[in-house]
């Protein structure tokens, strides 16, 4: 009996360590093994270091960590992010501005760019822009802005981003300028402008078709006259005789013209009667 039941409290011993040990091994297991998805890497924090950040990014995949330390998954992918801005132009009028900063970290400086800036270092780029967009706004007239200019805009906003955060490791891909608003005022001020030079160069379209039309007939008309001018001074009875003979000649051939009337007039042109069936 005695013996029954020391078996039967070493059964349960047993069976609560191996309980134990499914426990830790199902618990620690979301802290030691991180799967890193794609399009993402990974900086190391060990808790129990004197440099809790390693300097190595950790790529995407598996990794097995110890359960005291934490793995921080940054996307290491292109990333788009909208803000609006208001800015003056050249001459003092307000604009209002939404532009669109496609980025992403340095991959080979992602840990220094958690260290310096954090898990929200894309806040950073708000103010940047910001600045940016104001300094480039303010060397445009508005009516560059509404027309022509934005591609160059957007190129130099990019160039003074970059300018900006040469230091940090933050890679600015594009800058697009999604929206622009002008003043009513200037919006319509505009608009007409364009009417106008949009009328002005339809007219000038119509007088230069006029003009080359003028000049085609006039063309065609001298080379009718003179075309007329060559025929009449070569003209003869002879001539109108070979013609004769070969339009008859060219009839006498013909699969549908079975009956040729000819005058007895030497300068009369023949008569075909269609007698096909």
């Amino acid at each position: 009996m005695n013996l029954l039941k020391g078996i039967t409290k070493h059964s349960v011993k047993i069976a609560l360590l191996i309980f134990v040990l499914l426990y830790l091994t199902v618990f620690l297991s979301r802290t030691m093994f991180v799967i890193i998805p794609p399009g993402s890497a990974g900086v190391l924090f060990k808790t129990m270091s004197d440099k809790p950040l390693h300097e190595k990014t950790f790529t995407a995949g598996l990794h097995v960590l110890k359960p005291w330390n934490q793995m921080l998954i940054y996307k290491v992918i292109n990333q788009k992010k909208s803000i609006k801005v208001q800015a003056m132009t050249k001459n003092g009028l307000s604009v209002k501005l939404q532009i669109s900063i496609i980025f992403t970290p340095d991959y080979d400086r992602l840990p220094e760019l958690v260290r310096k800036l954090g898990p929200d270092y894309d806040d950073m780029l708000d103010p940047v822009v910001e600045s940016s967009v104001r300094e480039i706004i303010g060397k445009y007239e508005p009516e560059a802005l509404y027309t022509t200019a934005v591609v160059s805009v957007q190129h130099e906003i990019l160039e003074e981003c970059r300018r900006e955060l040469h230091e940090l490791p933050i890679n600015i891909v594009e800058i697009v300028v999604e929206h622009l608003e002008l003043p009513k005022s200037i919006n319509q001020s505009i608009e007409t402008k364009l009417r106008v030079q949009q009328e002005v160069l339809t007219y000038e379209y119509q007088l230069i078709k006029t003009e080359k039309e003028a000049l085609r007939r006039k063309v065609e008309a001298e080379g009718i006259r003179e075309f007329q001018k060559i025929v009449k001074s070569n003209l003869n009875e002879s001539m109108l005789l070979f013609y004769k003979i070969k339009a008859i000649a060219d009839l006498s051939h013909s699969e549908n013209a079975k009956v040729v009337v000819i005058d007895g007039a030497a300068n009369e042109l023949p008569v075909m009667i269609n007698a096909g069936k």
